[in-house]
């Protein structure tokens, strides 16, 4: 990583780490120049994938900025909140929200963790087994605490067949309507 200040655009002084924050709402996600790179999500991410090494899982997701935390169904990357890009942008999401979900190392991390789970989940020919995404999602924690993560499986016939309670106002809303739905009688 290179020398100096981590939250200096190369392109540009960010000036608007400046303003109060009624000004600074103002300016759009796309003109703040923010990036991964040279933030402290750089040095949490490549913890994820020192991890994931440590492991013997090669694999390695993307990461990019975004609105929230997600993992995309069917992705292999995560999405990751702006404002944990910069911490003048994470000091104005305590002051907006109350709390900044991920805003210490243990939380992010955790976070990260999480979602790095699923896109494991989403990694072609991916066979990582749940207990290896228990113990990447909660490092040091010993056997009990994975069987207690464990599956029961029930047999059908253990389960209670009573019939199900349906509200007697009627027939079932229907997905899509029917063709003789749009008929006048």
């Amino acid at each position: 990583m290179p020398q100096g200040n981590k939250y200096r655009s190369s392109r540009r002084a960010l000036a608007w780490t400046r303003l109060p924050d009624q000004k600074l709402l103002d300016h759009r996600l796309c003109d703040l120049g923010l990036g991964i790179r040279e933030s402290t999500l750089e040095e949490r991410i490549e913890q994820i994938y020192r991890e994931l090494g440590e492991r013997g899982i090669r694999f390695r997701p993307h990461f990019w900025l975004s609105d929230d935390w997600f993992t995309p169904d069917g992705t292999t990357g995560t999405a990751v909140p702006f404002y944990m890009a910069h911490p003048r942008l994470t000091k104005l999401e305590g002051a907006q929200m109350l709390e900044i979900e991920g805003g210490t190392v243990d939380w992010c991390m955790r976070i990260l963790r999480h979602e790095t789970g699923h896109t494991l989940d989403n990694a072609p020919g991916s066979s990582i087994s749940v207990s290896g995404a228990i113990r990447m999602s909660n490092p040091g924690e010993g056997e009990e605490f994975e069987a207690a993560w464990r599956p029961t499986t029930v047999s059908t016939a253990e389960l209670p067949h009573d019939p199900p309670i349906v509200p007697s106002c009627g027939p079932l809303p229907q997905r899509t309507p029917s063709p003789d739905a749009s008929r006048i009688s």
